[in-house]
């Protein structure tokens, strides 16, 4: 009995045993399906959820090309109308320049000396003038004034200008004044021996009166009347003869007096009309000189206005630049700025006027300054072929903003800046962008034949 309840008790355990791991099984079975469910139920969801987010998110289409930073407008071309040799340029390409700033320095052979000629005649001129002038005012007109020509003579050894005219002049006014001062004596003589033949007249006047009352009385004979009359015309005669040459030696007097007023006045004139020839003169060489040193101003070459240099023709110095060459090329700063970027073929059909456009400006840190933003304004109607061979069209780009950076840190966009741009052509969900492939093929199959 032992054994057979022993045994029973084994195969009871054995049995207890056995029924838990079934009734394990069956609940394993059972929660098999709801488990199934719930992972096929949140798979379907997740698609769901995803295609709904793939259906309602826009992804850009951008097309990426370069582009440079340019101005809008035309530069201003700077040259020079006489041209000349390279004597020192101070700018550089790319260089701001402010209005008025020297940007080079051109030398002319030629215009120096044509300077140091007009300069010399000036000088000679003025030279002259000043001692014309000198002889005019020491010559003096006044009515019985004699000149005073030892100061004109001193006044002629002190400036050389004064020539052998004036020299003549001086020495012939001096013969003049000699001769009027001889014929003064001369008539002072004459008058004396006039006024005592006019003594010996009257005195022989009187005798031959007294020696005719005596001969109306008998006491003196006809003859010695005769005689005294004879006398009284020959003292007559010397009185006529001696009034005559007074008159003649007045006469002479006064001719040469008046020789000595015309030559007064005729090198008087001849002076004035010389300084009027001299000033005219004088202004000719000072508006000629005056030209001349414009002219040399002009080689100094300055920066008609503020702005930045493009280019430099003539950068070294020594060469030599013919009239009407172009020196420089400068861009105002009143010029709008713009990116002109350059589309491959293959993407201009994608892009139209008023795309937006992000730049990238290569020369600034793009997580430190950012970039900016712009609009299509233009594009070129047909592509554009470089030197070696590239094709692309032009399109430019009007910039929102002439800076980049925050304020604290804002830095200057600048002509000639390279710049990368990317052009927001259109917008398309990721649902469309995962059904292309799709939607190809499927038109290409349901194509053929």
């Amino acid at each position: 009995m032992t054994d057979i309840q022993a045994n029973s008790q084994v195969e009871d355990r054995h049995k207890a045993k056995v029924g838990l791991f079934v009734q394990a099984e069956r609940r394993r079975d059972a929660r098999q399906p709801a488990t199934a469910r719930a992972t096929m139920i949140t798979l379907v969801l997740f698609v769901a959820a995803g295609l709904v987010f793939a259906a309602v998110t826009p992804l850009r289409e951008l097309v990426r090309a370069s582009g440079t930073i340019v101005p809008t407008g035309r530069s201003i071309a700077i040259e020079h109308l006489n041209g000349g040799i390279v004597a020192d340029v101070f700018v550089s390409e790319g260089e701001r320049v402010k209005k008025g700033d020297l940007l080079a320095i051109l030398d002319s052979p030629e215009l120096t000396r044509n300077v140091a000629r007009a300069r010399d005649s000036l000088a000679h001129v003025e030279h002259r003038l000043a001692g014309t002038l000198g002889l005019l005012s020491l010559m003096k007109f006044s009515t019985g004034e004699s000149p005073h020509f030892l100061e004109m003579d001193t006044a002629l050894v002190e400036n050389e200008h004064a020539d052998a005219r004036q020299a003549l002049f001086v020495e012939r006014q001096r013969v003049l004044q000699s001769q009027i001062e001889q014929a003064t004596i001369m008539i002072e003589t004459l008058e004396n021996a006039r006024d005592i033949a006019v003594k010996r007249a009257h005195g022989q006047e009187d005798q031959v009166s007294r020696f005719s009352n005596l001969a109306q009385q008998g006491h003196v004979s006809a003859f010695t009347l005769i005689a005294a009359e004879d006398r009284l015309g020959e003292l007559r005669g010397e009185l006529a003869s001696a009034e005559v040459a007074l008159a003649r030696a007045v006469g002479q007097q006064a001719t040469d007096i008046a020789k000595l007023k015309d030559n007064e006045l005729a090198h008087g004139e001849a002076l004035l009309k010389e300084a009027y020839d001299l000033r005219e003169q004088q202004e000719t060489l000072k508006t000629e000189l005056k030209g001349l040193l414009t002219q040399v101003d002009a080689l100094s070459i300055r920066a008609p206005r503020g702005g930045v240099i493009q280019s430099v023709a003539f950068p070294m110095t020594g060469e030599v630049i013919g009239p009407d060459t172009e020196l420089f090329e400068l861009f105002p700063d009143a010029a709008t700025l713009v990116a002109e970027v350059q589309v491959e073929p293959k993407d201009i059909g994608h892009i139209s006027v008023g795309d937006s456009v992000s730049l990238k400006l290569q020369t600034f840190d793009f997580r430190r300054y950012g970039g900016t933003s712009g609009v299509i304004e233009s594009l070129s109607p047909t592509s554009v072929t470089q030197t070696d061979g590239a094709t692309f069209y032009r399109a430019v780009v009007s910039l929102d903003d002439s800076h980049v950076g925050s304020d604290e840190d804002k830095r200057r966009i600048q002509i000639g800046m390279e710049a990368a741009a990317e052009i927001q052509t259109n917008s398309r969900t990721i649902l469309q962008y995962m059904l292309k492939p799709l939607d190809s093929s499927l038109r290409a199959i349901l194509t053929e034949r």
